[in-house]
């Protein structure tokens, strides 16, 4: 899961899980420490505590529950599912990065980049940063390995495919 599309396409909170928001957002405050009060009120003091812990591991989880933060200046995401899970939010990257950021990207990421000026290379981005948040690894599993590809999900959504070093071990 990924959140790379401007705040008016947001829901305040999003598909419930079982009595619970499975997605909460809310406008963020510099300095303020909205992340932590934001998974507080939805998870619990026990979650909090886990979360500003320096030595956490991921994918977080709590009361059975698996759970993601990420946030901007201006915005702040809390997913929560029952399988781990990742979130990330960007602002809208500026096209012209695409050139430093190709040691992230696979070619075909690189080619759908060049096809035009769009939000596609904050999705990609972030599709990555949750994907990594997911498989407790963020980013040190080198991100060329997360391949992605749009989504059914709508504006903004897209899919990350990891392949894992065992699946190979698992075939044949």
């Amino acid at each position: 899961m990924h959140a790379s599309t401007p705040f008016a396409n947001f829901a305040p909170v999003a598909a419930p899980l079982g009595g619970r928001e499975s997605l909460v957002v809310t406008v963020s405050a510099a300095g303020a420490g909205v992340a932590a009060a934001l998974v507080a009120r939805v998870m619990g003091e026990g979650a909090r505590a886990l979360y500003c812990r320096p030595d956490r591991e991921f994918p977080l989880q709590a009361a059975g529950l698996y759970y993601s933060v990420a946030h901007t200046a201006d915005l702040t995401v809390l997913a929560i599912d029952l399988v781990p899970i990742g979130v990330d939010v960007e602002k809208v990257m500026p096209v012209d990065l695409v050139e430093d950021m190709a040691w992230a990207l696979t070619p075909d990421e690189l080619s759908e980049l060049a096809e035009g000026e769009d939000p596609r290379l904050t999705e990609i981005w972030t599709a990555k940063e949750a994907a990594g948040k997911a498989l407790g690894t963020g980013l040190a599993a080198q991100p060329r390995c997360f391949h992605t590809s749009p989504g059914e999900l709508g504006a903004g959504g897209r899919l990350a495919h990891v392949a894992l070093p065992w699946q190979g071990l698992m075939q044949g």
